[in-house]
Formats: C-alpha cells, structure tokens, sequence
C-alpha cells in the first residue's frame, strides 16, 4: 500500500507541477529562466536544510568531483530552463508527452558514455516512444499551431540533449559521492547555474516575475516540484528498484492528458492526447522492465 500511494503521490505532483509551469510559461512568455531559478531557490530552500541536519556530506566530494558537480548542474539547469519554453509552444499535455523523448536520450547517452549495453528491448521501448509521440503530432492544425509546436520540437531536442548530459552526470556522481553529498552539491550547483543564467541573459524579467499576482503561482510550483522530486526518491527506496520507479513515472502524461483537460480547459485532441501518452508510458515500461 505504501509503494501505491508514493507512486500515486509522485505521479499527481508532477502533473500539478506540469500544470503550473504551463500556466507560469503562458502568463511569463519571456522569463523562463528567471522562473526556472526561483523554482531552483524553493526546491533547495525545502531540501538542503533537511539534508545537512540527517545526512553526511562531505567536503572532499566537492573538492574532487568539483568539474561534473558544475557540468550537472549547468546542464540541468538548461534543461529546467528549456521545460519551460517547451510550455510556451506546447499545451501541457503535448508538451508532458514530449518530454518522454527525455528518456531515451537519456538510455542513449548512458549507452555511449558509461558503455551500457542497448538491447533489443530497449530499442523497441525507444521506437514506441518516439511513435508515440509522431502519432500525437500527426494531426491536422493551423499554420500559426503548427508553427509553435515546431518551436516546441525544437527545444525539445535541446531539452533532451541537456538531460541526457545531468542524467549521465548525475548517475557518475551518485556512484562516486553518495546521495547526501550530490543533493547539497549538485542541486546547490543546479540553483547556482539556474541563477547567473538568469541575471546573464534577461535580468529585467524578474520584475515581471516578482509581481504579486504571480507569486502564488510560483510557490506552488517550487513546493510541487520539491515535493515530485521527494516523491521519486522515495519510490526509489520503497520499490527498492530505480528502473520501476522510472516506469511508473511514466505514467505521468496520462495524469496531466486528464487533469489539464479538467483544470487548464484543454481538450483539443484529448483522446489522440491519452492514447499517446498510454503508448507512451508503454514504451518507458519496455525499456526499463
């Protein structure tokens, strides 16, 4: 009972914290970056005090792996960047299904850079995906949607070329530090990137950000991501299993197919949207079962 509802909790979380930053990238269509970085302020605000009270971080990892610890987090923190451009173009749900494609760039990366094997399973979990994918895009739309969800393709690839940089990094890290010692260093790089990507390119947009109408908004999306990111850790430690716990977050475009439908009104293509995102997740759960 308890793995279901982490799992449950996990995956609701995320679908908010989808649902937030489609609603932050519309409302904000030009600060991602300063959006994505107090999100990154929140998550290590919630985080890294609890860390440095219960685990045992060392200063010598720092000192060490200082090189990939800034390699993950400017990484990650384009790619947290580029999530929310992806929003911009892409509805919440199309633009959860997209973020699949994360994934088997990730499996990619791992097989060329740590030298993991591919399998024929793996390959036909990635060729499921990017079906997926193409069959929710293979629909009929005006030139002006067409054109966003170009863009939104676009950044996708960046997106999946950033994450498949932190998920390799990251892993090379857990490995040779532990997991007290990445969450303080490698999520404060993360925050520190976050930040002077913001203050470089379009400082001025944080008096958009700080407006008091958008402050709820950002609250919510820092909390919800905190607690999605607790949420899978934990499914990690409760399924005693990284690659089912990978699976089964990705059922989460099916969550955010419904619940953006629900909460965001939109509905435009719902049942291609939910038959995507259900061979989508069938897909993830081929490549790591």
């Amino acid at each position: 009972m308890l793995a279901v509802a982490v799992v449950l909790s996990q995956n609701l979380f995320g679908a908010f914290y989808t649902l937030l930053s489609r609603r932050l990238s519309v409302t904000l269509p030009h600060a991602q970056l300063q959006m994505s970085a107090v999100l990154y302020t929140v998550t290590v605000a919630m985080v890294l005090p609890f860390v440095w009270y219960l685990g045992d971080v060392s200063v010598a990892a720092l000192q060490q792996y200082w090189p990939y610890i800034l390699l993950c987090g400017l990484a990650t923190a384009i790619s947290g960047g580029v999530a929310l451009l992806i929003f911009r173009y892409m509805d919440a749900a199309m633009g959860s299904l997209l973020m699949t494609t994360h994934v088997v760039a990730a499996v990619l990366a791992a097989m060329y850079v740590l030298g993991e094997r591919l399998g024929l399973q793996e390959i036909a979990g990635a060729v499921v995906v990017v079906g997926a994918v193409s069959y929710a895009l293979s629909v009929h739309v005006s030139r002006r949607e067409r054109r966003n969800w170009t863009f939104g393709i676009l950044f996708t690839l960046l997106g999946a070329l950033m994450f498949s940089i932190s998920a390799v990094t990251e892993k090379f890290l857990l490995d040779q530090i532990g997991l007290a010692s990445y969450l303080s260093w490698g999520w404060g790089s993360q925050w520190l990137c976050g930040v002077l990507l913001s203050l470089l390119f379009g400082a001025r947009q944080y008096r958009q950000v700080f407006k008091s109408g958008h402050a709820l908004l950002l609250w919510g999306a820092g909390l919800t991501r905190g607690v999605m990111g607790f949420m899978f850790v934990l499914s990690i430690v409760t399924l005693k299993s990284l690659c089912i716990a990978v699976v089964l977050a990705g059922l989460r475009p099916l969550f955010v197919s419904f619940l953006g439908a629900w909460i965001l009104r939109e509905r435009k293509f719902l049942g291609r949207k939910v038959i995507a995102s259900a061979a989508a997740a069938t897909g993830v759960a081929i490549m790591f079962w």
